[in-house]
C-alpha cells in the first residue's frame, strides 16, 4: 500500500510539473510573439524553397545516410573474421548492404521529388504569395496562366484553415473566440504600437473565450494533465485514507490542499490560454489582412496585362460633292 502511494505522489508531481511547464511555456511564448508580431512581406518563393531544400538535404539525408552507414558497417563486418576477409554464404549481410543502398537511394529519390517540384508549389502562405505578386509586378506583364496559378494558390489558401483551433475544418470562426477588434490593426498605421493592441485585444475578449480555446485548441496541453493530476489526486487521498481513518484532519487537509492547487492551476492555464488567444485573434486578423492584399495585387497584375487598344479614330464623312472635289466636315477633338 506504502509503494503504491509513493508511486502515486511522484506520478502527481510529473503531472503537475508538466502542467506547470505547458503553462509557463504558452504565456512566455505567446506574450514574446504578441511584442514581436508586426505587418511584413514574407520571402520570396525561391528563397523558400532553396532554404526549405537546403535544409531537408543537410536533415534527412544526414539521417538517412547515418543509419544506411551504420546497416553497410554491420553486413561488411561479417565478411571479416579473425582480422581476415572471408566470404560467407550467410544471406544476412548481403540483406543488410541492400537495406543501407535502399535507404540511401529511396531517401535521395523522395528529397529529390520534393525539392523538385514546380516553382508555385511552394507557395504555402499569404506572406510567401504577397511577396512573389509583387516580385512579378515589378517584372512586368506576365502569362495568363501564371495569373490563373495565383488565383489559384489564393482559392487554395483562403479554403484552408487559416488558424487551427481558432477555425473549424471548413474555414469558419468558432463562436465567442474572435475579437473583431484585431481586424482594425492590420494595415497597421505609423504609430502602430503591438503592445497596446495586444491589450485592446485581450479586454475585447470575452470572458469564457478562455475556456473554449483551452478545450478547442490545448487538450494536450492544458486538459490531459489537468485531468490526470485530478485522478491521481483522489487515487493519493484514498490511498493515504487508507493508512489513516477517513475522516483523519490529515486526509482532509490533503484533499483541500491537493484541490486549492489543481484549482490554482487553472486559473494560471486560463491566463495563459488568454495570453495565447490574443495572439491567435492577432494572427488570424493578418492572414486575411494579406489574402486581402493579396487578391489587389493579382487584379493589379491582371490590368498590367490587358492590351491598350487605341482609341479608333471618328470617321470623316464628306458634307459637299461638287465634280471632284469634296467638302469634309472638320472632326471633334
Amino acid at each position: 500500500m506504502i509503494v503504491a502511494l509513493v508511486i502515486t505522489v511522484f506520478a502527481l508531481v510529473l503531472t503537475d510539473l508538466w502542467l506547470v511547464m505547458s503553462v509557463a511555456v504558452t504565456a512566455v511564448l505567446s506574450r514574446s510573439a504578441n511584442r514581436r508580431l508586426r505587418w511584413t512581406t514574407g520571402d520570396h518563393v525561391e528563397d523558400v524553397r532553396n532554404r526549405s531544400s537546403l535544409f531537408a538535404q543537410l536533415s534527412m539525408m544526414g539521417m538517412v545516410n547515418t543509419v544506411a552507414g551504420a546497416f553497410a558497417g554491420l553486413g561488411a563486418s561479417m565478411y571479416v573474421v579473425n582480422s581476415k576477409v572471408q566470404f560467407t554464404w550467410s544471406i544476412v549481410p548481403v540483406f543488410l548492404l541492400g537495406i543501407a543502398l535502399v535507404l540511401v537511394q529511396g531517401g535521395g529519390l523522395v528529397v529529390g521529388y520534393w525539392a523538385s517540384r514546380p516553382l508555385r508549389a511552394w507557395i504555402t502562405s499569404p506572406f510567401v504569395l504577397e511577396a512573389t505578386v509583387r516580385k512579378q509586378l515589378q517584372a512586368g506583364p506576365a502569362p495568363a496562366e501564371v495569373i490563373d496559378d495565383y488565383d489559384q494558390i489564393l482559392a487554395e489558401l483562403r479554403r484552408r484553415p487559416l488558424v487551427r483551433g481558432l477555425t473549424t475544418s471548413d474555414g469558419r470562426v468558432r463562436p465567442g473566440m474572435r475579437s473583431p477588434v484585431a481586424e482594425e490593426e492590420w494595415p497597421p498605421a505609423r504609430d502602430h504600437d503591438p503592445v497596446g493592441w495586444t491589450g485592446r485585444v485581450r479586454d475585447d475578449l470575452d470572458r469564457r473565450a478562455a475556456w473554449r480555446w483551452v478545450w478547442h485548441g490545448q487538450r494536450r496541453a492544458f486538459v490531459l494533465p489537468l485531468g490526470i493530476g485530478v485522478v491521481l489526486s483522489g487515487t493519493a487521498i484514498g490511498l493515504s485514507a487508507a493508512q489513516l481513518n477517513p475522516g483523519a484532519p490529515t486526509t482532509v487537509a490533503l484533499a483541500v490542499a491537493f484541490g486549492l492547487w489543481h484549482v490554482f492551476l487553472c486559473w494560471l492555464g486560463s491566463k495563459a490560454a488568454r495570453v495565447e488567444l490574443v495572439l491567435i485573434n492577432r494572427q488570424h486578423a493578418l492572414v486575411l489582412a494579406k489574402l486581402t492584399v493579396c487578391a489587389d495585387l493579382i487584379k493589379a497584375l491582371r490590368e498590367l496585362n490587358r492590351p491598350v487598344h487605341p482609341v479608333a479614330a471618328e470617321p470623316v464623312l464628306p458634307v459637299l460633292s461638287v465634280g471632284r472635289w469634296q467638302l469634309f466636315r472638320r472632326p471633334h477633338r
